[in-house]
C-alpha cells in the first residue's frame, strides 16, 4: 500500500504527476511549468491550500526548477511550504527521444525510494506512520529515594557506589524525574544535558520495568 501524506505536493508538470502516483497517495497539483507566473488564481489556489493542508514544493534539478521554486518562495507563505529536493542525476526519460537541456532526469526519471526519500527529508506528513508517546513523568520525591535505599538509609551511600562504575552518579539530593518504561523497551536516551541511569529489579538491560532516572549532567545512551 502507498505510503499517504498529509501536505499537497506541487510539481512542475503532468509526468511529475504520474510519477508521484505511483508511490504515494497524495493530492498532487501541477504548474504547468512557466505558466504559472502569470496564472493568479493558481497562486491563489495554492496559498488556500497552504493554509489548509501545507504544501510540499517538488520540481526539477535543473535551472528551470530553481527558477519556479525561487517564484514560488516569494509568492507563498515560508512557515507553511516545506521544500523536497531531488538528486541531480544525469540521464534521460524514456518518453524522451534526447535529454533535457541540461542532461539531468527530473521529478518524473527518479525512482520511487529517490522520490520517498526526498519527501520525507523535507518534512512530509506520513500519515500512516505515528510517533511512540511520550512516556509519563513524574516528579521523584525525597519519599520515594528513601524507599529505594539511595538516601537517608544504612548501606545508601554503598547503593549509590554501585552505579559509578557506569554511570557518574551525583550525591543526594538529585533534581530529577523519572518514568516508567515498558518491558519491551531495550534502551533509553536521556534528554540533551542529562545523565540517564536505571534502577529497579533488573537494569535497562534486562527487560524488566525500571525507574529512569534523568541527572544534571552530561548525556549518555544505555
Amino acid at each position: 500500500m502507498k505510503p499517504r501524506i498529509k501536505e499537497v505536493i506541487v510539481v512542475e508538470g503532468r509526468y511529475d504527476r504520474n510519477a508521484l502516483a505511483q508511490v504515494v497517495d497524495a493530492t498532487v497539483v501541477t504548474l504547468g511549468g512557466f505558466a504559472v507566473f502569470n496564472d493568479k488564481e493558481k497562486v491563489a489556489f495554492l496559498r488556500r491550500l497552504a493554509a489548509e493542508r501545507g504544501l510540499i514544493v517538488l520540481t526539477d534539478s535543473d535551472g528551470a526548477g530553481f527558477v519556479i521554486r525561487n517564484y514560488l518562495k516569494g509568492a507563498l507563505p515560508k512557515e507553511q511550504v516545506k521544500q523536497a529536493y531531488i538528486p541531480d542525476i544525469h540521464g534521460k526519460e524514456k518518453r524522451k527521444r534526447a535529454p533535457g537541456k541540461e542532461g539531468k532526469l527530473g521529478v518524473e526519471g527518479m525512482k520511487p525510494e529517490v522520490i520517498l526519500e526526498a519527501l520525507r527529508r523535507a518534512g512530509a506528513t506520513f500519515l500512516d506512520e505515528t510517533a511512540e508517546p511520550a512516556a509519563e513523568k513524574t516528579p521523584i520525591t525525597k519519599a520515594d529515594l528513601m524507599e529505594w535505599g539511595l538516601a537517608g538509609g544504612a548501606g545508601s551511600s554503598q547503593r549509590r557506589q554501585l552505579f559509578r562504575p557506569f554511570f557518574p552518579m551525583p550525591a543526594p539530593p538529585f533534581s530529577i524525574v523519572y518514568h516508567t518504561r515498558p518491558a519491551k523497551k531495550s534502551r533509553t536516551v536521556a534528554p540533551a544535558g542529562h545523565f540517564c541511569a536505571v534502577m529497579g529489579e533488573k537494569t535497562a538491560f534486562g527487560g524488566a520495568v525500571s525507574h529512569i532516572l534523568y541527572c544534571d549532567i552530561p548525556s549518555m545512551m544505555l
